[in-house]
């Protein structure tokens, strides 16, 4: 993966009622980059594990990489060079 790439993994996504749950990994690097994952969608949470370094990740929650309003994109940043990251979202379509 290089810095920006983000998967998601089709077999994780389960639903709770209105809530929808999804996980995948993500490339993060210093630079603010929005992923548009659920288009007409919302982001309720956006949990983000370490998958090989030991960083802060930033999360921007319904925002692109400008902060405007962007229902359904996530922004990050990390404050490792690149770090691969694991996350799960919670959200609403």
């Amino acid at each position: 993966m290089a810095a920006g790439d983000l998967t998601i993994n089709a077999d994780s996504k389960n639903t709770d009622g209105k809530f929808h749950k999804i996980s995948g990994t993500a490339e993060v690097d210093t630079t603010l980059r929005a992923f548009d994952l659920f288009p007409g969608g919302y982001v309720h949470s956006f949990v983000v594990t370490s998958k090989d370094a030991v960083a802060y990740v930033q999360v921007i929650l319904n925002e692109d990489a400008s902060s405007n309003a962007d229902p359904g994109s996530v922004a990050m940043d990390s404050s490792a060079s690149v770090g691969t990251f694991d996350w799960t979202a919670t959200y609403t379509s």
